[in-house]
């Protein structure tokens, strides 16, 4: 057991620097664009990790599963960084929702109404 889980972990780990630099860009100027959308620190600061798993997990995929989406390896590293980043975007914001869904749910039906 302990051993699947290190080869997943190893190999999650061996991405080439071309493509993590590709990444990293997408993901600073998406951060740039949450920041500047938001203006608060601490939401940017929730969503890079997620952003980041997500687009480390595209690249994981298209080389463990052997998809090509084009013939240049850096134009994939490009669209399966982006569409990883959305992915962890979309599943980060569905986090969150779910968190204050539990939140509501864990209230009180009556509240006191202050006078």
């Amino acid at each position: 057991m302990l051993d699947v889980l290190s080869d997943f972990i190893r190999d999650f780990a061996r991405i080439d620097s071309q493509s993590l630099t590709i990444l990293l860009v997408l993901l600073c100027w998406a951060t740039l664009l949450i920041q500047v959308g938001l203006e608060s620190k601490t939401f940017t600061a929730v969503f890079v990790p997620g952003m980041f798993l997500g687009g480390m997990t595209g690249l994981y995929l298209t080389r463990t599963f052997m998809i090509s989406l084009s013939a240049a390896k850096d134009l994939q590293a490009i669209i399966v960084s982006a569409a990883g980043i959305a992915v962890g975007f979309v599943a980060t914001v569905l986090v969150i929702r779910l968190h204050h869904w539990i939140g509501d749910v864990r209230k009180p039906l009556t509240i006191e109404t202050r006078r």
